[in-house]
């Protein structure tokens, strides 16, 4: 009798560590029957209180098999359940305390530079999504993501806009979208506009949720600012060929820049300065599925048994 697992994804209600461990989920899904709930955490509530929360939550409706979560402020909640509730628990991400304190760890390779990942961790390329690849694209469109200042990256509008003009201008044929992110200046959007290039723009304040995804099955080409580190991940993992908009650096190196260098090096992705605009980008040296590749270490090492004994088929 096939009997679904149970996951809980805990959540600090922070957009971007939620969509990591609902992509998670959704790999899961993809892979074996299962029952997710998703459950956010009060930010006002101590970790303990949270946990105590949850457990009781666990003792009404019935321990989960697993629990998920992402983001610092889930870390200690995660590990009160493990040790007093003795439900395994998987965390997206560097943990802010000891990796061995949990059952599995998924942390990008940026955050780990070059050391050894050990045995209960999993070593992605970029952070986990959403974004499923999709090896025919529907309209071989071109999408321009632009994001902002940032800690790592300062911003440079006259570059971008030239930038922009060129990628655009260069390849007339193809229906070129742009959008922005919260971190973009105002001005930005503005000022392109009055270049009258043809060019759609679509501001990030009037996309409905899920526009990006729906836009990334479609596009073939994707220019991204270097800042934008989750939407060029994402873009990978949808197969299209990635270009790189430059962005000036802030400050010194940072693990974000190590990753991105990385993809570079390994082909995944093109420097504005070093592609030629009026041709095709390179697709990517590999397909980027890092999420169900981090869904099948999950059902390998804790529902093996079970999908031994056909209780998840």
């Amino acid at each position: 009798m096939t009997q679904a697992i149970s996951v809980w994804i805990v959540s600090d209600q922070k957009a971007g560590h939620e969509n990591q461990s609902l992509g998670l989920v959704d790999a899961l899904k993809r892979l074996m029957p299962v029952e997710s709930k998703l459950v956010r955490l009060e930010p006002r509530r101590s970790a303990f209180r949270n946990a105590r929360q949850l457990l009781a939550q666990a003792r009404d409706e019935g321990n989960p098999d697993l629990l998920i979560g992402a983001g610092h402020r889930t870390h200690w909640v995660l590990l009160f359940m493990r040790w007093l509730g003795r439900i395994p628990v998987v965390v997206l991400m560097k943990p802010s305390v000891p990796v061995s304190w949990f059952d599995l760890c998924l942390i990008p390779e940026h955050d780990l530079r070059d050391r050894e990942p050990g045995e209960n961790v999993v070593s992605t390329c970029g952070v986990l999504n959403r974004v499923r690849y999709q090896p025919e694209k529907q309209d071989g469109s071109g999408l321009i993501l632009v994001g902002g200042p940032c800690r790592e990256f300062g911003w440079d509008e006259a570059d971008l806009l030239s930038a922009v003009t060129d990628i655009v201008q260069s390849r007339p044929s193809i229906p070129w979208t742009l959008t922005d992110s919260r971190r973009t200046p105002s001005s930005f959007l503005s000022t392109l506009r009055d270049r009258n290039l043809d060019l759609r723009i679509c501001s990030h304040h009037e996309t409905p949720s899920g526009w990006l995804p729906d836009r990334l099955a479609e596009a073939a080409t994707v220019w991204a600012t270097q800042d934008s580190v989750s939407m060029i991940y994402e873009s990978l993992s949808s197969g299209a060929s990635v270009g790189l908009l430059k962005m000036p650096p802030a400050g010194p190196p940072s693990r974000l820049n190590y990753g991105i260098e990385r993809l570079v090096e390994n082909g995944m992705v093109k420097r504005y300065r070093d592609a030629d605009v009026a041709a095709e980008l390179p697709p990517p040296s590999r397909i980027l599925a890092e999420t169900d590749r981090c869904a099948a270490v999950i059902g390998e090492k804790f529902f093996k048994d079970r999908i031994a004994r056909g209780q998840l088929t």
